[in-house]
């Protein structure tokens, strides 16, 4: 996997981090280069995290949690994304 990551991994790797911080998902929508996957906070608050993947073959997300954004939240989900994409990616997969 180049950088120790696959895209096709995105969708579980949101979705796990969001269960270990007790945040609901919903609405994924998934392009080729962009995921997009609502939120929802324990107490009900919106938020959403959208990942892009760069022209260099990175993937990088960006979480927007709570009504008015807190940081956080947002840099744990992000960190904790980034290190469940390289367990993610250490996992064999058939080519």
């Amino acid at each position: 996997a180049e950088h120790g990551v696959r895209w096709s991994d995105v969708e579980t790797a949101v979705r796990n981090v969001a269960d270990e911080q007790f945040l609901g998902v919903y609405g994924v929508d998934s392009k080729p280069d962009v995921l997009t996957a609502g939120l929802q906070t324990e107490d009900g608050q919106p938020g959403s995290v959208t990942v892009r993947r760069q022209a260099d073959g990175r993937i990088v997300a960006h979480a927007d949690i709570g009504i008015f954004s807190n940081f956080t939240k947002e840099q744990a989900f992000e960190s904790a994304f980034d290190a469940e994409m390289r367990r993610l990616g250490a996992i064999p997969r058939p080519q």
